[in-house]
């Protein structure tokens, strides 16, 4: 890492400082629950108009 000597150890107790940090190759699973396109309201379709458009057609 180029910046590593730009990170400080974190002074706060509830850190957990004893472990290796993981950097690359690490071992965690990691499973997708969902797809912002799949998640409702998270897309907004063609029936959604732009903040503030409201002003003016109604006026």
């Amino acid at each position: 890492m180029p910046n590593r000597d730009g990170f400080i150890p974190d002074p706060r107790p509830d850190v957990p400082t004893a472990v290796e940090p993981c950097i690359k190759d690490c071992p965690v699973d990691t499973t997708i629950i969902g797809r912002a396109g799949e998640v409702e309201g998270a897309t907004p379709g063609e029936d959604v108009q732009p903040p503030g458009i409201e002003m003016y057609l109604g006026e």
